[in-house]
């Protein structure tokens, strides 16, 4: 987006609807303007930034500021994530209705412990009059819950859930969506030394929650991380060990039947599916790989009993894509990447408008960073992870009104 127009000092671009400049036309949307004496609807595009929403220091290592997921609906920007200060970590969430105005940030819940993966929100939707989100509870002395909060209003009152859990680690929820009248949410929980890639469902959040284990293995490697609802059939994403590790993918056509489960890539590595879409007849998992080094790998299909194409997007020591979405003509996915010639760490996305072409890269942000959620509503691109700079955690988000300017701040 080239061209711009002045508004109180400040440089916004211009898209949709036309006007001629000097014989040339230009793109404008929403407001109002008069051409030829009719007008037009137009707004004015915020240039792209990248904003910091809170931050916390400490030397104990791990990101203790981080967003693990965003969404927009109803008329507001949301996301969710951690915090921690010196005596507690916080399960957040941050809220507002232009991007470039004042967040409002809510802590949902909140405990003591030595883990810092302890309360944390890692999924957000919007449906049916509800915010729900979905994460980890922990507090000392208590159990280890995967836990959901519930409210018809941002501001408002929030019911919390705790929906399973044990005195073991790892209970938790990754994702969670409404679709064809059912809540359903997905993670993992473990039974000593037992670990389950589980899911639950009601038709009523203050009711009754079903679970079922969709597959299970000795080891935490064992959990669902994505979930959608599509095309008349649930999937879930994750992963599954046994002597390898494997991107695993499940679905079905019925919550309460049965499940198949397929193994789209396996390694003696790190090998798991993060995200998950369905869009233009295709299945798209993104996620990590395994093979002479780490792989930010998707595979795509457009049936998903058939065969899964896998195709590379980036490799280095530390690869991964943990969100994958489609939207405004381009498939994206967001992750890290490491240069392993400078050391140096990067938000990264990449994007095509053809699966097995030619994809872009684009490093938003650097600095032991990281992208979990990126999504495109409203005429914006919108990206939210972590970032390190010393002993200080960032919770980063990057927004823009085209993925090439993602990450730019002038």
């Amino acid at each position: 987006m080239a061209h711009k127009t002045l508004v109180n000092g400040t440089a916004y671009d211009i898209g949709g609807g036309v006007t001629l400049v000097s014989g040339t036309s230009y793109s404008i949307k929403n407001g109002k303007v008069l051409i030829g004496g009719t007008a037009y609807d137009i707004s004015f595009v915020l240039p792209p930034a990248v904003l910091d929403l809170w931050s916390n220091s400490s030397s104990s290592g791990g990101f203790l500021s981080a967003i693990y997921c965003v969404t927009y609906a109803n008329g507001y920007w949301v996301v969710g994530g951690k915090y921690s200060d010196s005596d507690n970590h916080y399960a957040r969430i941050a809220y507002t209705t232009s991007l470039d105005g004042d967040w409002t940030i809510k802590d949902m819940w909140s405990g003591k412990g030595s883990s810092v993966t302890s309360n944390q929100i890692n999924c957000i939707t919007y449906a049916n009059g509800y915010w729900v989100v979905g994460g980890q509870y922990y507090d000392t002395g208590s159990d280890r819950c995967a836990r959901i909060a519930y409210a018809t209003s941002l501001a408002g009152t929030w019911t919390m859930e705790d929906v399973w859990g044990s005195t073991s680690n790892n209970n938790t929820i990754n994702c969670i969506t409404y679709a064809n009248s059912y809540w359903v949410i997905g993670g993992m929980y473990r039974s000593g030394t037992r670990y389950y890639a589980r899911i639950a469902y009601t038709t009523n959040l203050i009711g009754t929650w079903t679970t079922k284990d969709i597959w299970n293995g000795s080891g935490s490697n064992n959990v669902i991380n994505c979930i959608i609802y599509a095309n008349s059939y649930w999937v879930v994403g994750g992963q599954y060990y046994s002597s390898k590790y494997y991107a695993r993918v499940a679905y079905t056509t019925n919550l309460t039947g049965s499940w198949t489960t397929k193994d789209i890539w396996n390694s003696t590595s790190g090998s798991y599916i993060n995200g998950i879409t369905y869009a233009n007849n295709y299945w798209v998992v993104g996620g990590r790989g395994y093979s002479s080094g780490y792989k930010g790998r998707i595979a795509y299909t457009t049936n998903l009993t058939g065969t899964w194409t896998t195709k590379d997007i980036w490799d280095s020591n530390s690869a991964i894509i943990n969100c994958v979405t489609y939207d405004n003509n381009h498939w994206v996915v967001g992750g890290v990447y490491v240069d392993e010639a400078t050391d140096i760490t990067y938000a990264r996305i990449a994007y095509t408008t053809n699966l097995s072409g030619t994809w872009t890269m684009n490093d938003v942000w650097e600095d032991a960073a990281n992208i979990y959620g990126i999504i495109y509503s409203d005429s914006y691109w919108l990206a939210g992870g972590t970032r390190k700079n010393g002993t200080t955690y960032y919770a980063r988000l990057a927004y823009a009104g085209s993925l090439d300017e993602l990450g730019n701040t002038e």
